[in-house]
């Protein structure tokens, strides 16, 4: 579906331009249907790339060394430590990635499902498809994608990047990206947290 975009003030001129057009079918004025598309074309405002793409940008420091970040970003264990919850991860291309939140709840509904690695760098960069949460029912089936980068300060440092894209345009889209923009950043400050308690 495609979507046009107007301005407050040819909004306002359009709806002056209803009760014209309605004036002049009922005079037989067979001009009146191109006039009013014309004048529409001429309002409106294009789109600009922003506001088709949108990427969730996160970062943090971590206690830890490149290789202990990797190893918690790229195996089972580390996961379950990251997100506390169960996860399914095969390091392969399109391998099967899957974070269960609820993992007593039904197939559909436990939270990240048929999510795939999409490729990696060891110790520099981890890439995978992700699902939106499940009380989202019209972008569910939809993957996002999600790109983390492993950048070492030192031996025993690491900052992370965190990008998150993929968002469609429209209300729930909307509401997925806003729900991300919080979970995010507090997940990888829960992350930063554990390793330096460790």
């Amino acid at each position: 579906m495609r979507y046009l975009y107007f301005s407050r003030r040819s909004l306002r001129y359009l709806s002056g331009l209803t009760a014209v057009l309605l004036f002049a079918l009922s005079s037989g004025c067979g001009t009146a249907k191109n006039t009013l598309a014309e004048t529409a074309a001429t309002e409106r405002v294009p789109s600009t790339p922003q506001q088709h793409w949108r990427v969730l940008e996160s970062m943090i420091d971590v206690e830890a060394s490149p290789g202990e970040v990797w190893n918690d970003w790229s195996t089972v264990e580390g996961q379950q430590e990251i997100f506390a919850a169960r996860v399914i991860l095969n390091l392969q291309p399109m391998g099967l990635h899957e974070v269960w939140f609820l993992p007593d709840a039904p197939a559909g509904q436990r939270g990240h499902e048929n999510g795939r690695i999409v490729g990696w760098q060891r110790q520099k960069m981890l890439a995978f498809t992700w699902t939106m949460p499940p009380y989202m029912p019209m972008i569910r089936p939809h993957q996002t994608f999600v790109q983390v980068f492993f950048e070492p300060l030192d031996n025993e440092r690491t900052r992370i990047f965190l990008y998150h894209t993929g968002f469609g345009t429209g209300q729930e889209w909307n509401e997925g990206y806003d729900y991300f923009a919080k979970v995010w950043p507090a997940v990888l400050a829960g992350y930063s947290e554990k390793k330096t308690g460790s």
